[in-house]
């Protein structure tokens, strides 16, 4: 259990730190090194921004609460139940960070979409 929960701790922490450097490219000239980097994404200006803001904020969020939640499961949890019991926890929370994330990411194309 311990490198599943090493696993989704590193996972929350790359969403967390992926969403505020994405946030905060949104003001910054589109490039093709760092940012939300989608065709309609690159479309335009406006475009850019939306998307860097929209998901960017979506992935820090997901990953804020994805490291909350691993965190008071490995600490309340996951002394109260059997170790297979925890994994099972830890592994539905990855699993539930992994599909939010790409959830933000649809959204953000869909209404990248209405924008073109």
């Amino acid at each position: 259990m311990e490198i599943l929960t090493v696993v989704s701790i590193d996972i929350a922490a790359i969403f967390l730190l992926s969403g505020i450097l994405m946030y905060n490219t949104a003001k910054k000239p589109i490039n093709y090194m760092i940012g939300y980097r989608t065709k309609r994404a690159m479309s335009s200006r406006e475009a850019w921004e939306y998307a860097n803001k929209a998901c960017g904020k979506a992935w820090a969020v997901i990953g804020a609460a994805g490291l909350i939640l691993t965190l008071a499961m490995l600490l309340i949890a996951a002394p109260k139940v059997s170790e297979s019991a925890a994994a099972i926890i830890t592994g539905a929370l990855l699993a539930a960070q992994i599909i939010a994330t790409i959830t933000a990411a649809i959204m953000t194309e869909k209404k990248l979409k209405s924008i073109e």
